[in-house]
């Protein structure tokens, strides 16, 4: 629950740019003792905007959890503009953002906004009035924040993640699937 001086809600995932996923699943199985990674080829059906602009970037991700905080990998396989190519531009890789999961949107945001972030960056699924969005403060550059709504569908998606990492003792390290879309259907949650 969301502390009412505090609209964005805890502090959700970190997100990685990495340039080659597979080796970054690996690592984080191998080295860090982080799994399954829920592995999607494309997330699907996304319109993104970027600095104002639509862009289309073509991407895999990948999901686990370390206790409650969930860590996403993103490897963009196109040149579409977007903060992952910027950032793998800047020659940096790792930790791109940090995300929290509001109950409320519009407070989250204006929050951000009021302490002078910019938003630079939307997802939006078709079909969804569902958005994330993602910051940049001019004044402290580095990591953006992103921020995502819970919706009930996220919940339940990322519900069913964090259940598979539950007990994980490194059996089937990489599950692999299309889209989330496909993850939902296989997972019994659409």
């Amino acid at each position: 629950m969301s502390h009412p001086n505090r609209p964005l809600g805890p502090l959700f995932q970190l997100g990685y740019v990495v340039r080659d996923i597979e080796a970054a699943m690996q690592h984080w199985i191998k080295a860090m003792g982080v799994g399954p990674f829920i592995y999607m080829h494309d997330p699907g059906a996304i319109d993104f905007t970027y600095r104002g602009e639509p862009t289309e970037p073509s991407s895999s991700i990948a999901f686990s959890y370390s206790d409650h905080i969930q860590i996403e990998l993103i490897q963009q396989h196109n040149d579409a503009p977007s903060p992952y190519v910027d950032f793998l531009a800047s020659g940096r890789e790792g930790l791109q953002h940090v995300a929290f999961y509001t109950h409320d949107m519009r407070a989250a945001c204006a929050q951000l906004e009021a302490n002078g972030l910019e938003r630079v960056y939307t997802v939006a699924p078709r079909g969804s009035d569902e958005r994330i969005y993602y910051y940049e403060d001019p004044k402290q550059p580095g990591t953006m924040t992103e921020v995502i709504s819970r919706t009930p569908s996220r919940r339940r998606v990322h519900g069913a993640i964090l259940a598979a990492t539950k007990g994980w003792e490194g059996a089937d390290p990489i599950r692999r699937f299309d889209s989330i879309a496909h993850f939902a259907k296989m997972s019994g949650l659409s």
